[in-house]
């Protein structure tokens, strides 16, 4: 025979067991991937800027040709030690250009994102490229930024 104080105790077994699995089950990885980001941003410089076959004063730096080179040229990567020799148009040169877990203190951000660019020059007491890029108006709109931002902040991986 079962009292009322086991129903209740399995009722709240149950409930908690219910709950678990639900959350479980609901939980989507709906996150966005560096394919995503490669797709929708990154792609659009090719070889004609940001690699070693550009001509515009971008090909000391990292090479963005490739989706491989890219990741490969930016994830913990700085100006002074990595590019010594490329074309600067700013002195925030000991920033990350992808810091991972951190959007902002990844130059990569700062040259899109003004509000991103202000807190790196602030931080660091240094000029980013923001004005540049958007002089060549190599911008995105605030949804990309935004999931630029989620992708380096969620660790920035390679997926």
């Amino acid at each position: 025979m079962i009292y009322p104080i086991q129903c209740k105790q399995l009722l709240k077994i149950g409930l908690i067991i219910s709950v678990m699995l639900l959350w479980g089950c609901s939980e989507t990885d709906d996150k966005t991937t560096y394919t995503e980001m490669w797709d929708s941003l990154f792609n659009t410089c090719s070889t004609g800027c940001h690699s070693p076959a550009a001509t515009n004063g971008t090909e000391d730096g990292p090479d963005f040709s490739t989706k491989d080179a890219f990741y490969a040229n930016t994830i913990n990567k700085t100006v002074d030690t990595d590019y010594q020799n490329w074309v600067r148009t700013g002195d925030c040169n000991d920033v990350s250009l992808i810091k991972p877990n951190s959007a902002n203190e990844s130059l990569i951000v700062g040259s899109l994102a003004l509000s991103v660019a202000d807190s790196i020059s602030a931080a660091f007491n240094c000029t980013n490229a923001y004005n540049v890029h958007i002089q060549e108006q190599v911008s995105a709109d605030q949804a990309t930024i935004d999931a630029l931002i989620e992708w380096i902040n969620d660790g920035a991986q390679n997926n």
